[in-house]
C-alpha cells in the first residue's frame, strides 16, 4: 500500500502539549511556499575563482544508510558550491564527544558537527558554538523539534531528522517459533524464554558502543520516569542533590533491564556492535533488536524482502502503557570559532534545503525535522511505528531530563560498566544503585 509519511504526523503531536495525537499527513508545500534555496548563502569573503575552501565535518554515524546519506548530500553541495569541499570524518560514538571537546579545547574546532543541546551543553554555555535563530535556515525546521535545542533564547542545533525507539523483531521468526508479538512485560519475558529454548538469541541492543547501552536503560526508564514523577531525577543526580538509590524509578528499572532484555542477551554482547546484530536479526539468528528508527534503512538493505515488526519496550503489564520513545536524532551544530564560518552555513544551508534533505531521506531512510517533507511508499517498520505513535503508545524524551554535556559521558560508562558485572551483582538491585553512585561519583 503506497503511503506518504510526513514527519507533521509526529511533530503535531509533540505541538500539541506532548498529550494529543493526531493522524493528518501533509503534502509537500508549493513551489511559492518552499523556503529560500541555498543560493541565498552567506557571500562575504568568497573565495576567488578557482578556489576551494575546506569545511571540516564530523559526525559518529555507524550505518551504513547514514553514511551514505551524509556522502549524497557533500556531493550535490560540492556539485553546486565548487568553492566548497567538506572534508567528512566518521568517528566511533565512544569517543565522539571527547574529540569534539578536545578539539574546541585545543583551538581547533570542526566548522560543523553531529550534536544535540543535550551532547555538548557546557560548550554551549562556554560560547563555543554558534547560535542560529537568525539563520534563515531555522524556518525550515519544525517547531517541535527545535523546542528541545533551545536555550536561553537561542537556537543550538538544527535537527535533522527524529528518532523512535523500541524493539525490532523477526516475524518469519516468530512465526516459525509459534511465538505472537509481544505487548506486556511477560509476555516479552516469555517471548526471550522460547527463543532462547529454540537455540535463538532472545534480543540484543548491540552494546559494544556505550551510547547503545544508556539508550536502552533510558527506554526502559522513560515510561517509569513519566509515571512514577521523577522527571527530574537525572537533574538531580547531575546536580548532586540525589542519587540513583533514591530512585524508585531507577530500582524497577533495572529489575525491567535484567528481566527483559539483560538476562537474554549472549556473552558476546559488550563486544558486538549493532550493525553486526542488525544481519543476525535479517538472518534470523537474533530474534529481537532493541534499536530505533535509524536502523530501518541498514535492515532492509541486509534483507530487502524481509518481514520485520516494531513494537514499545514492555516496561509494564498493562499493554497500553507500553510505548514508544520519540527524541531528536540527528543534529548538527556550528562552531562559534569555526574556521570556515561561511562555508559552515552554508552547507547547513543546503543541508535544509528541498533538494539537500531530499538526498539525506533518500539514503538515511530516517524522519525526517524538515517542515512539510514527505517520503512516498515508508517502509513498514515505519508505518508500525507511525502506527503505536497515532495510537497514543509514546513518550517524548523532553518531557524527562536527560543527561549531558560531561555527565552524559560518565552515564554511558557506567550503565556499559554495570552491564559487564556478573549477573548476581548486577540483580543485587539496592546494592547495585549504590554501586552506580559509587561509580558515577568517581568520574565527577
Amino acid at each position: 500500500m503506497k503511503k506518504t509519511l510526513s514527519f507533521l504526523l509526529i511533530a503535531g503531536m509533540v505541538l500539541a502539549s506532548f498529550a494529543g495525537c493526531s493522524g493528518g499527513q501533509s503534502e509537500a508545500p508549493a513551489e511559492s511556499q518552499t523556503p529560500a534555496s541555498s543560493e541565498a548563502a552567506p557571500s562575504s569573503g568568497a573565495p576567488a575563482p578557482g578556489e576551494q575552501t575546506v569545511i571540516e565535518y564530523i559526525d559518529h554515524f555507524n550505518e551504513e544508510t547514514k553514511v551514505n546519506g551524509v556522502t549524497a548530500v557533500i556531493e550535490k553541495f560540492e556539485a553546486k558550491y565548487p568553492q566548497y569541499k567538506v572534508e567528512a570524518a566518521h568517528t566511533s560514538s565512544d569517543t565522539f564527544l571527547d574529540q569534539i571537546r578536545t578539539r574546541v579545547a585545543a583551538g581547533d574546532p570542526y566548522d560543523v558537527f553531529m550534536g544535540i543541546l543535550t551532547d555538548f551543553s557546557e560548550l554551549v554555555d562556554k560560547g563555543e558554538i554558534l547560535p542560529l535563530e537568525d539563520q534563515p535556515f531555522t524556518s525550515r525546521i519544525n517547531e517541535a523539534t527545535l523546542e528541545p535545542e533551545t536555550k536561553d533564547g537561542h537556537i543550538w542545533a538544527i535537527p535533522t531528522s527524529t528518532s523512535i525507539g523500541g524493539v525490532y523483531y523477526n516475524k518469519k521468526v516468530f512465526e516459525e517459533q509459534g511465538i505472537k508479538a509481544p505487548t506486556t512485560r511477560s509476555e516479552f519475558k516469555a517471548a526471550c524464554e522460547k527463543l532462547q529454548a529454540a537455540g535463538i538469541i532472545p534480543i540484543s541492543g548491540g552494546y559494544m558502543q556505550g551510547n547503545v547501552v544508556l539508550d536502552n536503560v533510558q527506554w526502559v526508564c522513560h515510561p517509569l520516569w513519566q509515571t512514577m514523577g521523577e522527571n527530574d531525577i537525572n537533574r538531580k543526580i547531575m546536580d548532586g542533590e540525589a542519587k540513583f538509590a533514591d530512585s524508585k524509578a531507577y530500582l524497577e528499572g533495572l529489575k525491567v533491564w535484567n528481566e527483559i532484555e539483560l538476562d537474554f542477551m549472549d556473552a558476546n554482547e559488550l563486544s558486538v556492535d549493532r550493525s553486526e546484530r542488525v544481519i543476525q536479526l535479517a538472518n534470523g539468528t537474533l530474534g529481537m533488536l532493541a534499536s530505533g528508527s535509524w536502523s530501518v534503512g541498514d535492515i532492509r538493505t541486509a534483507a530487502p524482502d524481509g518481514e520485520f515488526g516494531f513494537i514499545p519496550v514492555c516496561v509494564f503489564e498493562e499493554a497500553e502503557k507500553n510505548g514508544v520513545i520519540l527524541a531528536n536524532d540527528d543534529g548538527f551544530m556550528i562552531s562559534a570559532k569555526a574556521k570556515n564560518l561561511e562555508g559552515a552555513l552554508a552547507y547547513m544551508d543546503f543541508l535544509t534545503s528541498e533538494e539537500g534533505a531530499k538526498a539525506w531521506l533518500e539514503k538515511s531512510k530516517t524522519i525526517s525535522s524538515i517542515e512539510g517533507l514527505t517520503m512516498d511508499d515508508a517502509d513498514p517498520m515505519v508505518q508500525e511505528m507511525l502506527a503505536l505513535v497515532d495510537k497514543g503508545q509514546r513518550y517524548y524524551a523532553k518531557d524527562a531530563v536527560q543527561f549531558e554535556g560531561p555527565a552524559l559521558t560518565k552515564a554511558r560508562t557506567v550503565f556499559r560498566s554495570y552491564v559487564a558485572l556478573p549477573p548476581e551483582q548486577r540483580k543485587d538491585y539496592e546494592n547495585a544503585l549504590k554501586w552506580l553512585d559509587d561509580e558515577f561519583d568517581a568520574m565527577r
